[in-house]
């Protein structure tokens, strides 16, 4: 698969076959792996593209992280099917641990509700459940993964990304019935997400038909995450229905201004 994304890619020459040189080469390849990490955490994906794909050219122990990252800035840039692919040959490779593998198949599901497939009872979002319901995982590190799937541009995909939080929302509640702890965190992620799409309905560049079908994803996916709630008398399900009681506010807020 990388022989073809990467045709257009220089290979890199050994400069010279002495030990030091060799050590010099590796010492530069980490480098160049740990730029391309960190454009990707600042959103440069113009300038992470080819040094990723240089990385996952070399198969080398970068290769899983590479292929994700790849897979972000294709979520990223509008690029679906590429994320796709990258994702896909992730999972079956296998050697990721469960929560790099959720982290993956997550990302996988938000881009496969971009390309119109059925993401509801999709297999990844089992997986997600599972591991977010395990005890034995970190659960603090679980919640930051989901999180790094969660950034979102509301252009050609909006309906498609409001799709992707309707589903992946009630994982996130799952992380607060674990750990009560999290609450603030989880709080801060889903209201976030929301305050984002909600902004969307104001901007009159997009097409009004669009934008109403953009508030009526969002109050559907307020709707089911009221829906997901069991009360069961822990404090982790007392912070969660605490935080669904707060956001019936934006459902109210999206329902009015549907019917205005």
């Amino acid at each position: 698969m990388w022989k073809i994304l990467a045709i257009s890619i220089t290979t890199l020459s050994l400069s010279s076959c002495s030990l030091f040189g060799r050590a010099t080469e590796k010492k530069s390849i980490y480098s160049e792996f740990d730029q391309g990490k960190y454009f990707v955490s600042i959103a440069e994906y113009e300038k992470a593209e080819p040094i990723l794909l240089k990385t996952a050219v070399r198969e080398d122990q970068n290769y899983g992280e590479a292929v994700v990252l790849l897979a972000k800035i294709y979520d990223q840039t509008a690029q679906p099917e590429k994320a796709i692919l990258n994702l896909r040959d992730f999972v079956q490779r296998g050697g990721g641990s469960p929560l790099e593998v959720m982290q993956a198949k997550a990302l996988l599901l938000k881009n496969l509700a971009k390309v119109k497939a059925p993401i509801e009872n999709a297999d990844e979002k089992k997986y997600i459940t599972q591991v977010m319901t395990d005890t034995s995982q970190d659960t603090s590190r679980a919640l930051e993964n989901l999180r790094w799937t969660l950034d979102f541009n509301c252009g050609i995909y909006c309906i498609e990304e409001v799709i992707y939080l309707k589903e992946i929302q009630v994982q996130l509640l799952y992380a607060i019935e674990a750990d009560p702890q999290l609450y603030k965190r989880v709080f801060d992620i889903l209201t976030s997400r929301y305050d984002y799409f909600e902004a969307s309905l104001k901007d009159l560049k997009m097409d009004l038909e669009y934008r109403k079908k953009i508030a009526q994803g969002l109050y559907e996916a307020l709707q089911k995450l009221k829906s997901s709630h069991l009360e069961t008398g822990t404090l982790g399900s007392v912070k969660t229905a605490e935080l669904i009681s707060y956001l019936e506010a934006y459902q109210k807020r999206i329902e009015r201004w549907l019917y205005e």
